[in-house]
């Protein structure tokens, strides 16, 4: 049976279109910054090397199905009677080069989001919530780097397997599809935790139930990332489990177009909350200092010391609607007490 994503069309439109929106929502985000007059933070230039790889990505898939090497069933010569998998096709060395840039686009986008969460939740850097924050940094790093390197070696020393073809892949490499099934497992895992990290610590806010859940609000809009992560998890379940029966390359262009549609969206979702500020005229910056205020105990002396703290403009704090952060900012003392 043949999916509609594995037709040529399809595959194109996806890798294109998607390539190209993260493009666009990575410059709003450095324009946003610019516009708040705000500093670029290790999540924005983390973004840089997310959009290189997910387009770099994109335009592999175009030139595959460029050259027939996915998205079109396999070209079996008139006078070949034996295993289609025994047929050499230039799918392998894509869906190498797909498997190289994959783990660190997705180790760049979860650092994003994790820097982007330290920025506004941590005050103290021996808090143990800036413990969190790095554990979870060095666990994204660590884990990026090792599918990185397993996929990189996935065939040992043997690199030729990767030029010859699928039968040569099944009887020299790793199994690949597990690999491959076990870095898509990790990823959603990892995404779940990153989602839900920020609701406890606002759950702890001084705020009306009404407030938090707005401001929990704006953490999930990130979560449209997981949605892609589990179509991807499962469609790539459901191809481990019935293997390279079937034509192979039309198995390879499923594994390939579902993952540039999870990177692309986990780009878009990552720039969002940014975006929708921009959209509204607001920055992040009042945000941050006034869920900076809720949680520190230490007053506005001890934040200046620690180097974390910025002076909110008077321009900024009339900008703020969304979440009634100014109503935050305005009703809650230095000491993470409301002001009745």
């Amino acid at each position: 049976m043949r999916y509609y994503i594995t037709e040529p069309g399809y595959v194109i439109t996806a890798a294109t279109v998607i390539s190209l929106l993260d493009i666009v929502a990575v410059s709003l985000r450095f324009w946003a910054r610019r516009k708040q007059k705000e500093k670029l933070k290790v999540d924005d230039w983390l973004m840089i090397p997310s959009v290189i790889l997910v387009t770099a990505i994109g335009i592999s898939i175009v030139y595959g199905v460029a050259k027939h090497s996915i998205a079109y069933p396999t070209e079996i010569p008139p006078d070949f009677n034996g295993d289609p998998l025994d047929i050499v096709t230039s799918q392998i060395t894509i869906q190498w080069a797909f498997d190289l840039m994959l783990p660190l686009a997705f180790g760049c986008i979860k650092a994003s989001f994790l820097f982007f969460y330290r920025r506004i939740f941590v005050v103290d850097r021996n808090s143990s919530t800036n413990y969190l924050f790095a554990g979870l940094i060095i666990l994204v790093a660590l884990s990026s780097v090792a599918f990185f390197f397993a996929s990189l070696f996935q065939c040992g020393l043997n690199f030729s397997a990767l030029w010859g073809s699928t039968a040569d892949i099944v009887q020299n490499c790793v199994d690949t599809m597990h690999l491959v099934l076990s870095v898509c497992i990790t990823g959603f895992i990892l995404d779940l935790i990153i989602i839900i990290t920020p609701i406890p610590l606002v759950w702890k806010l001084n705020l009306s139930l009404t407030k938090k859940i707005s401001v929990i609000g704006v953490f999930l809009l990130g979560s449209v990332s997981i949605v892609a992560s589990l179509l991807r998890l499962i469609n790539l379940a459901r191809l481990v489990g019935q293997g390279f029966t079937g034509d192979g390359l039309l198995v390879v262009t499923q594994y390939l177009y579902w993952g540039v549609v999870e990177s692309g969206v986990a780009i878009v979702a990552a720039c969002l909350p940014t975006l929708q500020f921009l959209l509204r005229q607001h920055s992040w910056q009042p945000m941050i200092q006034a869920t900076r205020n809720i949680f520190s105990s230490k007053g506005s002396s001890s934040w200046s010391r620690s180097g974390y703290a910025q002076e909110i403009s008077a321009e900024s704090r009339e900008q703020i609607e969304i979440v009634s952060v100014g109503q935050i900012s305005s009703n809650t003392g230095l000491n993470g007490k409301a002001i009745p």
